[in-house]
């Protein structure tokens, strides 16, 4: 099949950061940690690059299997929109909570 790349960016887990379980109209907490099984079963096969989103802590787990974590800040996201104050008060504490994990094969290059 030849090299796939492949990411992942499911619904933020239970337990990480202040996350609204009613954001979505069909929703599920589970998806974060069945997509990160998912990953460490297929992560260190050489055909696969894999790129996983999550909050800090939700896939610190990768890590120990070689996989490389990249923070980022976002400018508060959905929240920004939101009608109910508390929600954009926790998207933007959450903005800082954004992390990126790489598989060990993804090519690695110096942006920064």
């Amino acid at each position: 099949m030849g090299l796939c790349g492949i990411f992942f960016a499911p619904p933020y887990g239970h337990g990480v950061g202040k996350r609204d379980e009613n954001l979505y109209s069909h929703d599920s907490t589970t998806v974060s940690e069945r997509v990160r099984e998912w990953c460490l079963k297929r992560g260190n096969l050489e055909t696969y690059r894999i790129i996983l989103a999550g909050y800090e802590g939700e896939h610190n787990e990768l890590e120990e299997h070689g996989w490389r974590k990249f923070e980022w800040k976002t400018n508060g996201g959905y929240a920004n929109i939101q009608r109910n104050k508390d929600s954009k008060a926790n998207g933007k504490e959450n903005a800082k909570l954004e992390r990126l994990w790489i598989s060990p094969h993804c090519v690695q290059l110096e942006l920064f």
